[in-house]
């Protein structure tokens, strides 16, 4: 049986209302080495209406309330006035809290305990005489959380009863006139003589303002004004940032870890002067649920929400106990006694005698210098909104140098980001820091975490930004690659499936993926996760942080589902963002709290990030619908419109010369679709490249570029062709302009490098683009004007024996490899990877500004083009997503398993012949003699009736 060795109520000090819940918690040991008890303990909490620790107080004035045994319990309304402790028993080891401990006094809801009264008069008089024909009045302010002077007192919050007397000290009886309950009044002459005192409440105790010390003295008319409470300051709102950290658990003597217990959060006071940094203190630790005493400090102990660990203030000798520091540096006042300044860091730290704190993984230094740079391509999808400018007609693009990550293992990868002259690039739980010029890793630093296939860096604020697994965002310096700031790690969630062959079930944990969009608005950087199966997202969070300082603004969580390649567009004054519960929502960028300002149903699962122009919001669904809405002054959504181009997507669409590209699927084959940004007229479905259906799925976001002839997309396809591991092709770039039949393969990998691509291409500027593959390598390609030269030995591209199959999304968990079947998701490379140059390109083609021109990318001159026969109107697209929208099930992070309507074969891995939907190879040799003839016919016959209608564009 354990000795018990104390009790207390965790949440006493800021307990004071009727209807609140006290918790107690038992310990067993001694004073050197107690820890909490959570079994074998029984409780017995009692009441007392005297104050506990007064003089003449006895423990026979404690009262049991009957039935409360368990570890907490609910104040009810008849303990109104009354106080509340607690005794422990395990086994005939009986322990009680200590009186001067105890819960209460307690007051009902709404009501506030008065800290502070005084007399007030105006005009003042120095000598503090009161004189007839003058305004008095009464100063009150109630009792903060920390028991400290709080919030100065309105006269509504306040009822008043005014006495006088002959004398300060003789006896005082009610004033018999209409004064006597008023806030203020202007002192009639009849008092001259007397002494006056006011009784004060705020619905809970009651104080005495005066008595007058000097008799009312005669005095001349003055003009009559009502009192205000004197303010110390003027009224001043303030940003700051609060933080709160405690060690992790250890026996004496042993080592132990600095843990955040409430990390860097951004907390804005109303009204600074009003507000003690205690006050921001007591609200983070009150939001996640943490208990704290105030008895004997402020803080003397806090406890975790789950009990398990209690830091306090020591009693003795070696010293341990929370420290308040300011700006880095520990304050000469305690949290209660300060108010902070705008831009104030207020850290609660707790010092720990028994131990020495261990080093961090990951030292975080809040001063690392940030970079000036300008970025070259500071995130995915940089350039949505407008196209690249080139000097040069777009050809093909030869190879720079190639970088080798994987070093013939598996390692995730990450979306480039480019300033300075140098590419930034995560693998496993490493940045690299690479030459852009060379391939050259020239600095590399650890990260906190793993990161996931595909995540997503940003440059900012002179700082890269990376997602980390579990949800974390690690900032390092683009100078020095130190860490200048560090958020925690998001709660992971919990799954209950279903377990054996007798209908059992078990617990599954997803952690959070950091997969989406990372974006930068104003001072403030907006992340998004999703805990994540094979098939689907469980919940997901949202969460606002301070770029510069990573202290979080706002985290809301997602229950429903998760943030999966979503991202989030600024359009006015909030931020627009979807998930895979398919809502759209506008939040402000004002928000505090993240609470969404609207939302709007869009039918279907999101996994792109949302894009802007003109004030309008673009999204596309994972059923392959763009849907235009606008965004009002109030962040209301409305869906103008909406139109299919293909039955799958996760790609987020780019803008140039009002067109949007983007890619998708159907039928399983890939395209890449132009849509009409105001109309929503599908313009061209591209389904080929030179000759040869598109080799997989396009994932990626378009590269536009505008050279000497107009405006390229440039994007990359999921498929391979061949075996693995030894694939023939893909994991290329491809190029098209819209108005031409199909796009070109304009850089095609060495033997080797062939693989599938779910990368986007990112422009460095100086001609240079950098994408990756799932070979494991980033490479870097330079413009030029030449088309692909054909290799020796190489085959002409057939279509009519296609070797190229479309692989789905990802037979394997998300965040693992598509180039292996096994893998530990951390990369096996050591870092010594270096600029290669590959040995050449594949294929004979025609330079791409040759191609076959069917008509012209300006919008405003298209009334009916061939390439958008057939497009569904916008408003009828509309219509039908919202009468029924296409539900994508079983989705996952880089694969979709659904069930082909022809076949009933599910796609999720290598397709079959019988399965597949591969066109045969004499229907394919048809279609691309027929297809040339039937795009000649169309295009002549367009013209044809625009000349008939007066339209010689």
């Amino acid at each position: 049986m354990a000795t018990l060795y104390r009790v207390s109520i965790l949440n006493a000090s800021p307990s004071k209302e009727v209807g609140c819940t006290l918790q107690a918690q038992a310990y067993k040991g001694d004073y050197w080495n107690n820890a909490p008890l959570n079994t074998g303990v029984e409780y017995t909490w009692r009441w007392s209406a005297e104050k506990p620790g007064g003089a003449g107080f006895s423990d026979s004035s404690w009262h049991v309330i009957e039935g409360a045994t368990e570890s907490s319990f609910t104040v009810p309304d008849s303990l109104e006035g009354c106080w509340v402790s607690v005794t422990a028993c395990a086994g005939d080891n009986t322990v009680a809290s200590a009186n001067t401990s105890a819960a209460g006094p307690f007051r009902k809801a709404g009501a506030r305990e008065l800290y502070y009264a005084a007399l007030d008069q105006t005009p003042e008089d120095d000598n503090f005489i009161f004189w007839s024909g003058r305004t008095i009045g009464v100063t009150a302010r109630e009792t903060s959380a920390a028991g400290t002077a709080g919030a100065y007192l309105s006269p509504d919050q306040l009822t008043y009863t005014w006495y006088i007397a002959d004398a300060w000290d003789g006896e005082y009886v009610e004033v018999a006139d209409e004064n006597v309950h008023k806030a203020s009044f202007v002192i009639p002459d009849s008092y001259v003589g007397k002494h006056l005192k006011c009784l004060v409440s705020a619905g809970f105790n009651t104080l005495e303002a005066g008595p007058m010390r000097k008799a009312v003295a005669q005095g001349e008319a003055v003009e009559s004004v009502d009192p205000t409470p004197p303010q110390p300051d003027e009224t001043k709102s303030a940003t700051v940032t609060a933080r709160i950290v405690g060690v992790s658990p250890h026996a004496v003597g042993d080592t132990y870890q600095m843990v955040d217990w409430v990390p860097s959060r951004e907390y804005v006071v109303a009204d600074s002067t009003k507000t003690s940094a205690w006050d921001i203190f007591a609200d983070l630790l009150d939001e996640a649920g943490y208990f704290y005493s105030l008895d004997g400090g402020c803080p003397y102990s806090i406890t975790t929400p789950d009990r398990s660990q209690t830091l306090a203030m020591s009693a003795s000798a070696p010293w341990s106990y929370w420290s308040f520091l300011i700006n880095g540096e520990y304050a000469d006042v305690m949290a209660s006694g300060h108010h902070p300044q705008d831009g104030d860091v207020l850290e609660l730290v707790y010092v720990d005698a028994t131990g020495a704190a261990a080093a961090p993984d990951i030292a975080v230094k809040p001063n690392a210098p940030a970079a000036e740079w300008a970025a070259d391509w500071g995130s995915f999808g940089a350039a949505t909104g407008a196209p690249i400018a080139v000097d040069s007609t777009l050809g093909s693009l030869p190879s720079r140098w190639t970088y080798d990550f994987a070093q013939g293992g598996y390692a995730s990868w990450s979306e480039p980001v480019v300033a300075g002259g140098f590419v930034f690039f995560a693998t496993g739980s490493r940045l690299l820091k690479l030459d852009a010029s060379t391939g050259a890793v020239v600095a590399e630093a650890p990260l906190a975490d793993g990161t996931a296939y595909g995540c997503r860096p940003i440059y900012a604020k002179g700082l890269v930004v990376v997602p980390l697994n579990n949800g974390r965002l690690q900032a390092l310096s683009a100078l020095t690659l130190q860490t200048r700031w560090l958020t925690e790690a998001l709660p992971a969630a919990v799954q209950e499936v279903a377990s054996g062959s007798e209908g059992g079930a078990a617990s599954v944990t997803y952690d959070q993926q950091g997969l989406s969009t990372l974006t930068v608005s104003g001072d403030y950087l907006y992340a998004f996760t999703a805990a994540a199966d094979w098939s689907q997202t469980y919940e997901g969070w949202a969460l606002c942080v301070n770029a510069s300082t990573g202290a979080i603004r706002w985290m809301r969580q997602n229950a429903d589902a998760g943030y999966y390649w979503s991202g989030a567009a600024s359009v006015g004054d909030y931020l627009v963002v979807a998930g895979d519960d398919g809502v759209l929502r506008a939040v402000s960028a004002a928000s505090t709290d993240g609470e969404p300002a609207a939302t709007l149903a869009l039918g279907a699962p999101v996994r792109s990030t949302v894009v802007t122009v003109d004030g309008f919001a673009y999204v596309v669904t994972a059923n392959g619908t763009l849907h235009k809405v606008s965004v009002g002054a109030n962040g209301a959504l409305t869906q103008v419109g909406a139109v299919s181009f293909g039955d799958y997507s996760t790609s987020t669409p780019t803008f140039a010369n009002g067109v949007l590209y983007v890619g998708g699927s159907r039928a399983h084959q890939g395209l890449l679709a132009a849509i009409d940004a105001d109309s929503l007229n599908v313009l061209a479905t591209v389904t080929a490249a030179d000759g040869a259906p598109l080799p997989g799925e396009v994932k990626s976001t378009p590269l536009l570029l505008r050279d000497e002839n107009g405006v390229v997309a440039l994007f990359t396809c999921n498929g391979a062709g061949g075996e693995w591991p030894n694939y023939t092709s893909g994991g290329g770039v491809y190029a098209y302009r819209l108005g031409n039949a199909e796009a070109q393969l304009v850089y095609d990998p060495p033997a080797g490098l062939h693989n599938y691509a779910m990368a986007s291409v990112a422009y460095g500027g100086a001609g240079t683009f950098y994408y990756v593959n799932d070979s494991g390598t980033l490479f870097a390609l330079d413009l030029s004007d030449q088309p692909l030269p054909q290799r020796p030995g190489d085959k002409p591209t057939n279509p009519e024996t296609p070797d190229n199959p479309t692989k789905s999304e990802n037979p394997v968990k998300p965040g693992t490899s598509n180039s292996t079947s096994t893998g530990n998701g951390q990369g096996s490379g050591s870092g010594a990877g270096s600029g290669i140059r590959p040995k050449g390109s594949t294929s004979s083609r025609a330079p791409f500004s040759t191609t076959l021109s069917l008509g012209s990318a300006r919008t405003d001159e298209v009334e009916e083009t061939d390439a958008a026969v057939g497009a569904t109107p916008a408003t009828e697209a509309a219509e039908t997503v919202a009468d029924s929208p296409v539900p994508l099930t079983d989705v996952s992070g880089m694969n979709v398993n659904r069930t082909d309507t022809d076949t009933g074969a599910t796609v999720g891995s290598e397709p079959d012949a019988a399965s597949t939907n591969q066109v045969p190879a004499a229907t394919l040799a048809l279609l691309s003699t027929a297809g040339l003839a039937a795009a000649l016919y169309l295009v002549l016959s367009a013209r044809k009736r625009r000349e008939e209608d007066g339209d010689h564009a």
